[in-house]
């Protein structure tokens, strides 16, 4: 019960954290229902396969998907407090750094083609953040 509200939010935390969610398996388990009927069984048998074959195919892609909006804003979002906190938050910093994924410029977790509106739209985003989180800054000392 309730897997397709769990599905959505592994999903949409994957995302955040620059993850290709490929596919997604919400199956019956004994724990919920006691034994499960032969049907049961096949239906999620049909469902790991389904995500283990997406997964494969993803896999053998030439290169990663493009990332929608959704995930060029998450990139945004999480990228200015990185960039700003810096020894509030040396951990997170130092890890996005060594990604290079504060660099000037940087358009996404990984080099893919990224819709300029998205990226624009970002940007815009970040910014405004940005100076909130200096904002923040200054009034705590």
């Amino acid at each position: 019960m309730g897997d397709k509200d769990v599905l959505d939010y592994l999903n949409a935390v994957a995302r955040i954290w620059g993850f290709e969610v490929v596919a997604r398996a919400g199956i019956f388990s004994h724990a919920q229902m006691g034994p499960l009927p032969a049907y049961r069984l096949r239906e999620n048998e049909e469902k790991l396969q389904a995500a283990a074959t997406a997964f494969l195919t993803a896999l053998r892609r030439e290169t990663p998907r493009r990332p929608g909006f959704f995930d060029v804003m998450a990139f945004h979002i999480g990228r200015a407090p990185c960039g700003e906190l810096g020894e509030s938050a040396p951990a997170d910093h130092t890890y996005w750094k060594e990604q290079g994924w504060l660099e000037k410029g940087r358009r996404y977790y990984v080099d893919v083609p990224v819709n300029p509106v998205y990226h624009a739209l970002g940007v815009v985003a970040e910014w405004y953040l940005r100076r909130r989180v200096r904002r923040d800054l200054r009034e705590v000392g």
